[in-house]
């Protein structure tokens, strides 16, 4: 749960600071709501990445779509973990692009001018600054060795940053 807290602190520390690219982790969840963030999921098909890491790795074909369906499903179980979604579901994205079906600079191309439209973080967005800060103060609690509270949460809640959780005496309180 720390190292949770930690990388999403710094996921979002990084946001705030704006013209950043986030990849993984469940940036797309974790950036959910801001304006000037564009989700995006980019794919290529089994094949493709087989043959890349068969070329990378020097893998027998067998291997390279090991290592592929191993990585997806273990990427797949840190986002249903961490964030109880299917890290491929279309919904979750602005854009969702398939390299078999477009190439890289048609998506690049559209990924760019969405981007400009999109416009640059307000600087006084308070909803990305204090997720930010929840961030922070949580990432601070659940790494701090004095303190053990298994059913600490810290978030924002659009006006406040709310710590809850339960404790067992008045020694953790």
């Amino acid at each position: 749960r720390g190292f949770i807290a930690l990388m999403q602190s710094c996921i979002l520390g990084h946001a705030v600071k704006d013209n950043v690219v986030i990849t993984g982790r469940g940036g797309n969840l974790l950036l959910r709501g801001i304006s000037s963030v564009l989700s995006v999921r980019i794919a290529a098909p089994l094949d493709t990445r087989v043959a890349r890491i068969m070329a990378r790795d020097s893998l027998t074909a067998e291997a390279a779509k090991w290592l592929a369906e191993r990585t997806d499903n273990e990427r797949a179980g840190f986002i249903r973990t961490v964030y109880g979604k299917k890290w491929d579901d279309p919904d979750e994205y602005d854009m969702v692009f398939d390299t078999g079906r477009q190439s890289e600079n048609e998506i690049v191309d559209i990924i760019s001018k969405a981007l400009s439209e999109k416009g640059t973080l307000p600087a006084n967005d308070r909803t990305l600054i204090d997720r930010a800060e929840a961030a922070r103060v949580k990432a601070a609690l659940l790494t701090n060795p004095k303190f053990f509270l298994p059913t600490l949460d810290v978030y924002h809640d659009g006006k406040s940053i709310i710590l809850r959780g339960v404790v067992h005496s008045p020694k953790e309180r």
